[in-house]
C-alpha cells in the first residue's frame, strides 16, 4: 500500500504558457530586472479554476535568484517558468498513487513512475473516457476500497477525519481533471516536479529542464 510511505512529499504540476516563458527567456539578465522592478514583466491571464504563486513573490523569487544565479541554469529556467504559469495544481504523492492509478486502470509500482512522462501522456489521452463528475467519483470509490482492504473504518463516527478526507480527494481529482484536459491545448505546456527536487530534474513537457535548451 502506497498511502503513508510517501505522504509528505508534495507532488506540482503547473500549466505554462509557452510564449510567455519563450519571451522571458529572451531576455537578458538586466532587461528582466529592469521589467520586474517597474512592474512592468508581462504575465499570462491566471486560469480562473486554479491557484498559482502570487506576481510578487514570484517576482521577488526571481530578483533574489538573478543576484547569484544564471538565468540559462535549470534553476534560472523554474522561476521563470513559475512566472509562466497559468496555474498549478498539487497533492500529497501518496494520495496521487489513487488518482493517477484510477485513470490508467492499473497499479503504478514506484513512487519515480508518477513523473515519468510517458505516464502523463497516458493520463492525458484517458481523461478523455470521464466527466469530471465521473472520474471525482472513481477517485473517491478507489480510496474507499483500498480503506476497506486495509480494515479501516468508513463511518465518520468512527473517524471524523472520513469526511474531510473524502472532500480533498473530490477537489483534487477535479483540478487533476482540469489540468489533463487544459494540457492538451496549444501553447500549454506541463510543468511536473515535486517538493526538494532540484531544479535541473523539473521537467517541461516530458524533458529534464538540464535539456531543454533556451
Amino acid at each position: 500500500m502506497h498511502l503513508g510511505k510517501v505522504m509528505g512529499i508534495y507532488m506540482e504540476v503547473l500549466l505554462i504558457d509557452c510564449n510567455t516563458l519563450q519571451e522571458l527567456l529572451s531576455l537578458t539578465a538586466i532587461e528582466l530586472i529592469e521589467k520586474l522592478e517597474s512592474s512592468t514583466l508581462a504575465r499570462p491571464i491566471a486560469d480562473p479554476e486554479m491557484e498559482r504563486e502570487f506576481d510578487i513573490d514570484a517576482g521577488a523569487e526571481i530578483l533574489d535568484f538573478l543576484e547569484s544565479g544564471e538565468l540559462e541554469s535549470p534553476e534560472g529556467m523554474l522561476l521563470l517558468a513559475r512566472w509562466s504559469a497559468i496555474g498549478e495544481w498539487g497533492a500529497w504523492e501518496g494520495r496521487t498513487f489513487i488518482y493517477i492509478e484510477t485513470l490508467l486502470g492499473r497499479e503504478v509500482a514506484h513512487v519515480d513512475e508518477l513523473y515519468e512522462p510517458e505516464i502523463w501522456l497516458e493520463l492525458i489521452e484517458n481523461i478523455s473516457t470521464f466527466t469530471k463528475k465521473e472520474y471525482s467519483n472513481a477517485v473517491v470509490m478507489d480510496w474507499m476500497q483500498r480503506r476497506e482492504k486495509l480494515g479501516e473504518s468508513l463511518d465518520e463516527k468512527l473517524d471524523p477525519h472520513i469526511l474531510p478526507t473524502m472532500e480533498a480527494h473530490q477537489r483534487n481529482a477535479e483540478g487533476l481533471f482540469h489540468v489533463l484536459q487544459m494540457a492538451k491545448k496549444e501553447g500549454i505546456s506541463l510543468l511536473l516536479g515535486r517538493e526538494h527536487m532540484p531544479a535541473r530534474k523539473w521537467m517541461l513537457d516530458g524533458i529534464k529542464l538540464k535539456d531543454v535548451e533556451n
